[in-house]
């Protein structure tokens, strides 16, 4: 994305950080009204429902509007990568535990979400955030690792929602403007309608980077995918940004939605889960010795698993 375009999104987001403000202030009063009209007045107004609905509605059109837009300005950056890894193997890393066994698969193109750059076993040819993080983009940018860097953007209904994702702007780094690749999630999309062609459609919201980085990594149309660190369990390592307290383990639904999606577009692709804990059973299990070694609880002699040396 060119400097022009940064700014130009910049002052539509501002404007539309406004407009959600508004909207949600006026849609809290309006519900307040009608709150006090029905146990006090004893009166079900038809009207201030409507107007919240109509407001809500209103708001959500704008935002769509620019999700296009952006999308559309932004296309031209993924024609390249179409296809780029063909015949070929990706390991997704994401920060669970059980990262800290995993060893680089040779000649393997490796992509890490959020925090992972800081894992210092595992060299990436990607990294992937989105909502930046607490400690800002300058900590991104002191890693002199050479990556390609996937930037997320929330829309401001959804950022505004979460708390944890307090960005202002397009989370980017200074560094490396000219080089980044930015996306927008779309959370308006229902039935997990993940993006095929990154040209035409918004991300969509898994409610995960991993999610994010996932729909990259299969616009790429690699022969396999390793998901390692994707341990889906309320257990976190020090990668992970523990401060809000996520439950991870309710991704499970979306790594099956994201499987079923991608099998019936991809079907010659294939799915390998690295030492799985929640995911275990989803994708085709994978357990690497040391790992095995470390954990006797898991008690898998009875299992038809693969285990590699590691």
């Amino acid at each position: 994305m060119s400097t022009s375009y940064y700014i130009y999104f910049m002052f539509i987001q501002k404007f539309l950080r406004i407009i959600v403000v508004w909207v949600f202030f006026i849609r809290n009063f309006i519900k307040t009204l009608y709150w006090f009209c029905f146990n006090y007045l004893n009166y079900n107004s038809r009207f201030l429902l409507n107007i919240i609905m109509n407001i809500i509605s209103k708001a959500k059109n704008v935002e769509k509007f620019f999700i296009k837009q952006f999308v559309k300005q932004t296309s031209k950056q993924w024609l390249k990568y179409k296809g780029i890894y063909e015949g070929k193997d990706v390991v997704l890393v994401a920060c669970g535990p059980t990262v800290n066994n995993y060893k680089m698969i040779k000649d393997a193109i490796h992509i890490g979400v959020n925090r992972a750059f800081k894992i210092p076993h595992i060299k990436f040819d990607y990294l992937c955030y989105q909502d930046t993080f607490p400690e800002g983009s300058e900590e991104l940018d002191a890693y002199t690792r050479e990556s390609v860097r996937l930037c997320g953007m929330l829309p401001e209904s959804r950022r505004y929602e979460l708390r944890h994702c307090d960005w202002d702007g397009l989370p980017y780094t200074k560094e490396n403007l000219q080089n980044n690749l930015f996306f927008m999630l779309n959370p308006h999309e229902k039935d997990y309608n993940f993006a095929l062609d990154l040209e035409k459609d918004a991300f969509c919201d898994a409610e995960g980077c991993v999610f994010s980085a996932l729909q990259f990594v299969m616009y790429t149309n690699p022969k396999r995918i390793y998901l390692v660190g994707c341990d889906c369990s309320n257990i976190t390592s020090d990668y992970a940004y523990v401060k809000i307290n996520p439950e991870y383990s309710r991704q499970k639904i979306s790594y099956i939605e994201f499987k079923n999606f991608y099998e019936k577009y991809y079907p010659d692709t294939e799915f390998v889960s690295i030492n799985p804990d929640g995911l275990k059973g989803i994708f085709k299990d994978v357990y690497i010795q040391s790992y095995i070694d470390s954990n006797p609880e898991l008690n898998l002699s009875d299992e038809n698993i693969e285990i590699i040396q590691g």
